[in-house]
């Protein structure tokens, strides 16, 4: 009996290389190196205008339909019987962490192929949707729709694969205006964040704030009292205000044990939270989220000549650094990493603070009587506040009668801003009632800002008749009234937002290309916030300016205070791309966007139909490393 194994196992061997064969269903590649046969159909990709999507789709019933925006060049690339579309069924379960990708022997298929259909079976069964040219190209299994799987797609001609693609999934937007805001006495929504040298002064009238700064940890010290934060408290000048809420994110260097150092910090971020609640009768909600400050220590170790330390494991370090008193060598690193990053929302005190509904509302009757403009502003503020944090019914402010005269431009100007943001669909409304402000007030400068800002909006949302060249002209003139040239320059980029996706609609691609090109040189002068940022890589993205959309985001992504949605577009952006993910450095960015949010993190990896970017990113070593480091 022995004697017949190895025949058993030989017999086994032909078996399976034969099935190999067969799943490939007779074709051959054409790829490498160029088969004579694919010339028309390499032209036909390299010629394509970039504006030209294909991909493929499927539905709860199975069906797979090949989608193409353009018809004319679907009818053009499928011109002849032969030119065919096969689709390749990849599962997550060929991606195992603790073994090397499972892939058939092929050299065309990476998973399970459904049979192919060509030009003659499916010319009659082409139809259109919604703007997009669609076929049906096959049928999953009830195997197949079992598994986290994932589809790739083949041009054929004849037997011969000319072309192959995996497909990512990538949000993209055009019609996401950068948030210009309206003008009150300051202009709402141009800094969300302030630095400590923009905290609000008396004179500045918006009344809450966003302040983000880090506060560093003393090795050794679990917990800080009143006493230790007291001249943090007292250098932000945080007595002319309430804390609303607090943000706060506690890292730890990298040394010692990972559940000993995340217990430590949470317990100096817990401290914090304590002892600035203590100032303050009112307590407020706080977010703590605590993370090894992995991020900082790979990019020092980078700069500081240790890729022999960033390269390895996070396992690996950590025994490094346990032994031999390398970590009392790297110590004036792993000090700068144990930090917290500390968000406070504020809201300023006012003498008003402590008055009830109605003598606030009856003292403001009283300024507006005796034309105290003055106070009559700081009140109102005070009333709108109120309305923000669900403390008064926005009815009573508006009961009140502001009269419309000249003097009263600011105090009418301001509750016309305060209706719109909460209302802001109703755009045409709103706009009506500036304009409307714009007899009684012709030279007001902040008036005529507003008016461009909802014409804009209105021209986003279709309702109202807008003449383009008459708002691009009312824009510019902005500057020769007085409007900041960034402020004005801002308005003109979501002007060319929206101009360029009308002439896009009109195929008036060198229009469309001109729009991108003034934003593209604008954008750095706009001192955008980060979640501007996001919007505007994520426009770049939808015109296939990849290069463009990266370098919006990408000098942001080393920060450990990097806004979560910026991270992720910017991995979203470069993860399949082989030269950035194989940086070393880019390794940081991946732990820094797991520390800000693991699942989400983990989530990039599943199928594109479960809303991750795709399964195919796990064909990069480093990348599968990473994930399976952190996520398993």
């Amino acid at each position: 009996m022995k004697s017949i194994q190895p025949i058993l196992c030989l017999l086994l061997l032909l078996l399976c290389n034969m099935l190999n064969g067969q799943g490939d269903r007779g074709l051959t590649n054409g790829t490498s190196p160029p088969s004579s046969k694919c010339k028309a159909c390499n032209e036909a990709i390299a010629n394509k205008p970039q504006e030209v999507l294909f991909g493929l789709q499927s539905n709860a019933a199975g069906e797979v339909y090949f989608v193409c925006t353009d018809k004319d060049w679907f009818v053009n690339f499928f011109n002849k019987s032969n030119v065919g579309i096969g689709v390749d069924v990849i599962d997550k379960s060929q991606y195992p962490c603790d073994a090397e990708n499972i892939f058939p022997k092929s050299t065309v298929r990476k998973g399970e192929l459904l049979p192919p259909i060509y030009f003659k079976d499916f010319k009659k069964k082409i139809f259109e949707n919604d703007g997009l040219v669609m076929v049906r190209v096959g049928e999953l299994s009830a195997d197949m729709m079992a598994k986290a799987y994932e589809l790739s797609l083949q041009f054929l001609r004849g037997s011969v694969m000319c072309y192959y693609q995996h497909f990512y999934n990538l949000d993209v937007q055009r019609w996401e205006l950068l948030d210009t805001g309206l003008y009150m006495d300051t202009i709402a929504g141009i800094s969300p964040e302030a630095e400590l040298s923009d905290l609000p002064k008396e004179t500045n009238i918006l009344l809450s704030k966003r302040m983000k700064f880090e506060f560093p940890f003393e090795k050794g010290k679990a917990e800080y009292s009143p006493a230790d934060i007291q001249p943090l408290y007292d250098s932000l000048r945080l007595t002319d205000f309430h804390i609303l809420s607090a943000e706060v994110m506690a890292y730890s260097s990298v040394e010692g044990s990972t559940a000993r150092n995340i217990e430590l910090q949470q317990n100096r971020a817990t401290s914090i939270v304590d002892a600035l609640n203590s100032f303050q009768d009112k307590k407020f909600e706080a977010k703590v989220a605590c993370a090894e400050n992995w991020v900082e220590f790979i990019n020092d170790m980078e700069r500081a000549g240790r890729r022999d330390l960033a390269s390895l494991s996070q396992e690996e370090i950590k025994a490094r650094l346990n032994k031999g008193g390398l970590s009392k060598e790297l110590e004036p690193f792993l000090q700068a990493h144990r930090k917290a990053i500390l968000v406070l929302e504020l809201q300023k005190k006012t003498k008003y603070t402590e008055m009830d509904n109605l003598a606030i509302l009856s003292l403001y009757e009283e300024t507006l009587a005796d034309k105290n403009i003055e106070t009559a502003i700081k009140i109102q503020q005070e009333l709108f506040a109120r309305v923000s944090e669900s403390n008064m019914n926005p009815s009573e402010i508006t009961e009140v009668q502001i009269p419309k005269q000249i003097e009263y431009g600011a105090l009418l100007n301001n509750q016309s801003v305060f209706d719109y943001s909460l209302d802001k669909e109703n755009v045409l409304q709103s706009l009506l009632a500036f304009k409307e402000l714009d007899y009684l007030i012709p030279k007001d400068k902040h008036l005529k800002y507003n008016i461009c800002v909802l014409e804009t909006k209105a021209w986003l949302v279709g309702q109202s008749t807008v003449d383009p060249e008459k708002l691009l002209k009312d824009i510019s003139a902005l500057i020769n009234l007085g409007i900041e040239r960034r402020i004005v320059n801002k308005l003109k980029v979501n002007y060319y937002i929206i101009a360029s996706e009308y002439h896009m609609l009109n195929r008036n691609y060198a229009a469309k290309d001109e729009s991108l090109e003034f934003i593209y040189k604008k954008y750095r002068s706009l001192k955008l916030n980060d979640i501007d940022l996001v919007s505007l890589s994520k426009y770049f993205s939808s015109y296939a300016r990849y290069d463009w959309a990266q370098r919006v985001i990408k000098s942001k992504t080393t920060k450990l205070d990097v806004h979560e949605d910026l991270l992720f577009y910017y991995l979203n952006l470069t993860i399949i791309d082989e030269k950035t993910v194989n940086k070393s450095s880019y390794r940081s960015t991946l732990i820094n966007a797991f520390n800000k949010n693991n699942e989400r993190f983990c989530d990039l990896f599943e199928p594109i139909s479960e809303g991750g970017i795709g399964l195919s990113l796990l064909n990069n070593s480093k990348v599968k490393s990473t994930y399976c480091e952190v996520c398993k």
